[in-house]
């Protein structure tokens, strides 16, 4: 009786074992070699399409006193224009009269965002209308190409 209850018990634990191993065993690797999202520590990630269209253009402008991160900007006719703009440092805006483009005024790490058509060929300036930054040199220049 007693080598009956060993061959019972050691059939359970090779059932267990066997069982622990396949639910926790990774599964087959592809044959290219390639890892496989899910396997190994590979992290499946879904990415959206990203639609590219050529007649918008954004821009991601920082501003801090007295200056523009970006202090030319270039686009084409007929391009739509956006501009996301954030301050770093101090209140400020974003303005481009030519085209009757503002941001609102913002506080240090506020954003504000503008969009336009730029429908006219030419260069003009982009400035921040607080105070006297525009003075002090916080200028750009937009200009727009056929």
């Amino acid at each position: 009786m007693n080598g009956t209850k060993i061959t019972i018990i050691a059939v359970v634990i090779i059932v267990l074992g066997g069982a622990a191993y396949l639910l926790t065993r990774p599964s087959a690797q592809p044959t290219s070699g390639m890892p496989v999202p899910g396997v190994d520590g590979v992290q499946e990630t879904v990415v959206e399409e990203e639609k590219i269209d050529e007649n918008v253009a954004v821009f991601n402008i920082t501003g801090k006193n007295f200056e523009f991160s970006q202090d030319t900007i270039e686009v084409k006719k007929g391009q739509t224009v956006t501009i996301n703009f954030t301050s770093e440092d101090g209140l400020h805006d974003w303005t481009l009269d030519d085209f009757n483009a503002a941001t609102s005024q913002v506080n240090t790490g506020d954003s504000s965002s503008v969009t336009f058509v730029a429908d006219k060929v030419g260069e003009f300036e982009y400035y921040c209308s607080i105070g006297n930054h525009r003075k002090m040199g916080m200028v750009g220049t937009l200009t727009v190409t056929q």
